[in-house]
């Protein structure tokens, strides 16, 4: 879902996105009982997705 909204951003015209982990924070994670650990690789998905929309997009324009 993060990914397809991404890409439809770029295809609207966006020229730039963020990875979507805007309001998130490990220690707002670990707030809610979330280990160091996940949080943080929470928040390293959130950039992983942007780069695989990124890759999609490159992909689907040659």
């Amino acid at each position: 879902m993060i990914v397809q909204a991404h890409l439809d951003y770029i295809k609207a015209g966006a020229r730039c996105i963020t990875s979507a982990s805007y309001q998130s924070s490990a220690e707002g994670f670990m707030k809610w009982g979330i280990s160091e650990g996940d949080a943080e690789g929470l928040m390293c998905k959130s950039i992983k997705l942007c780069d695989e929309m990124a890759r999609r997009y490159k992909k689907g324009r040659r």
